[in-house]
């Protein structure tokens, strides 16, 4: 018997395909994964009841993988970690970004791990909206550099190539390396400001 051209549907094969979407800087909607799969659209609702669920999915999917809790010496470690792995999934596939940012967060791997930074937080001291400013500024940040990958032109938007902040650009071998460094620089100086945050 000659084999199926595509895999049986489950929420796996459906994250998979909407990830492979994302590779190729499309957007994930349910026809367009139901094309890709080879199936009919209606078909996908048996095993996913939106696209809202579908994004989840993929978080789950790219939640693999991720270190446990206990597993850091301490708090701003796990932040470290956390949001320079969000960045770097966003700089891969920057339009991961647009979608997580519509659609609200179901995927239990994900709210755990937010929710465990939380609690780290606290246990050392962090006032609950101190907690909650630090981690959306570090979420934010992570989108915001992520999206920067998304440019279509080396240098951001500046199209002048003798425009003084293109000319400083260039002075990088590649735009990845300059976000890169960027991103990092960045990181430390907003881990470091909420250190200096009262602690009880």
């Amino acid at each position: 018997m000659a084999r199926p051209p595509h895999p049986p549907l489950s929420t796996a094969v459906i994250a998979r395909a909407a990830l492979d979407l994302l590779d190729w800087d499309e957007e994930p909607s349910m026809r367009a994964i139901a094309r890709h799969l080879g199936v009919s659209a209606p078909s996908l609702y048996h095993h996913v009841s939106s696209k809202d669920d579908v994004v989840n999915l993929v978080r789950d999917a790219l939640s693999e993988g991720v270190r446990l809790p206990a597993e850091y010496p301490g708090w701003r470690e796990q932040a470290e970690d956390m949001f320079r792995r969000l960045y770097g999934l966003y700089a891969a596939r920057p339009r991961l970004a647009e979608l997580f940012v519509r659609t609200p967060i179901t995927s239990h791997a994900v709210l755990d791990a937010y929710g465990s930074l939380a609690e780290r937080m606290e246990s050392v001291g962090f006032a609950p909206r101190d907690i909650a400013v630090v981690v959306e500024m570090l979420d934010s940040y992570a989108i915001g550099l992520g999206l920067a990958h998304a440019s279509p032109t080396p240098t951001g938007s500046v199209e002048d190539q003798t425009h003084p902040l293109a000319l400083a650009a260039a002075a990088w071998p590649t735009a990845r390396a300059r976000i890169d460094e960027a991103f990092e620089r960045g990181l430390k100086l907003l881990l470091d400001d909420a250190e200096t945050l009262p602690t009880t």
